[in-house]
């Protein structure tokens, strides 16, 4: 049953609602494709220490695991429209409700956490930490954290605080606080992060402009200090680009009301999302001689199997 707001919530024409599913469709797509690579070369190449690799990867899966589901969202609403004949303004409410499921919100801050713990350890053991090998230690907190998100996924009425329903999140007439309360945390939780990411690259900066003038010829702990500035910088436009979206998402739903606003939301909330996911793994991929490198060896393979494929 549809929510009875939606014909005043997205009063557009046919066209740009069409449009923006497309487009939607096409991005998250692309966006798949491009946080998978990503994923694949961190889990197979050594640019980072193997504690902030592994908790990275988990991350960069659930952003893979949110386009899918963009994708999935894409098929259950034309199948919506086509089969169930649900109207205009339900398709628009559809894809602006948000592009990250609750569940996979809680990951992203869980594994922020833990990435922020573990860049302050890196930081404060700078001399000690290449050597520092816990890597069993940390699959096990990251299969904890996936088993705590399964479990409260499953069972979300036991977590409601957490898991407001998606009908309360795509209705107009629902609170914006409660059906935006994880977009709200998520983004207050890495907007601290955003801040100490920029205090932990000042802080190793610092620490490699005192280091090269005291002690010129140790390599070790110059080469963690890089490490450290090169692996936390990759993480701060991540942090950035979250909250941006957490952030925008809960504002756009307070602020309800007039129809430019109610166009805006419908293009945040639908292609922010899958178009910084597109270039975040760009951006950290051509700013590593390593990443680039293996990347386009990757993307030449695959172009020659699918022609192999098309001749035979």
């Amino acid at each position: 049953m549809e929510c009875a707001a939606y014909a005043d919530f997205c009063d557009f024409g046919t066209f740009p609602v069409v449009a923006t599913v497309v487009v939607q469709l096409a991005l998250h797509i692309a966006a798949t494709i491009a946080s998978w690579l990503l994923l694949c070369l961190l889990r197979n190449l050594c640019v980072c220490h193997i504690h902030m690799r592994t908790i990275y990867v988990q991350i960069m899966f659930a952003i893979v695991i949110c386009n899918l589901y963009g994708i999935y969202e894409f098929l259950e609403v034309i199948y919506g429209v086509l089969v169930n004949s649900r109207s205009n303004a339900y398709t628009c409410a559809s894809i602006t409700h948000g592009s990250i499921p609750n569940g996979v919100l809680l990951v992203i801050g869980c594994f922020g956490f833990v990435l922020v713990v573990e860049r302050v350890y890196a930081t404060y053991n700078y001399l000690k930490y290449e050597d520092f090998n816990l890597e069993i230690f940390v699959q096990y907190i990251c299969l904890f954290i996936w088993f705590f998100v399964i479990v409260t996924t499953f069972g979300k009425t036991a977590f409601s605080f957490i898991y407001a329903t998606s009908a309360d999140s795509m209705c107009p007439d629902s609170d914006p606080l409660k059906a935006n309360i994880s977009n709200l945390i998520t983004a207050l939780m890495y907007s601290i992060y955003c801040f100490l990411f920029v205090l932990l690259i000042k802080f190793n900066k610092e620490k490699r402009r005192h280091y090269q003038s005291y002690f010129s010829e140790g390599l070790g702990g110059r080469y963690q200090l890089m490490e450290n500035i090169s692996a936390t910088q990759m993480l701060l436009p991540f942090s950035i680009g979250i909250t941006v979206y957490c952030l925008g998402c809960f504002l756009f739903d307070w602020m309800r009301g007039p129809h430019v606003a109610s166009v805006f939301r419908l293009i945040f909330k639908a292609l922010f999302f899958p178009l910084f996911f597109i270039f975040y793994p760009v951006h950290i991929i051509s700013s590593s001689s390593v990443l680039k490198r293996n990347a386009t060896a990757v993307i030449r393979r695959w172009m020659y199997t699918s022609e192999a494929s098309h001749s035979a």
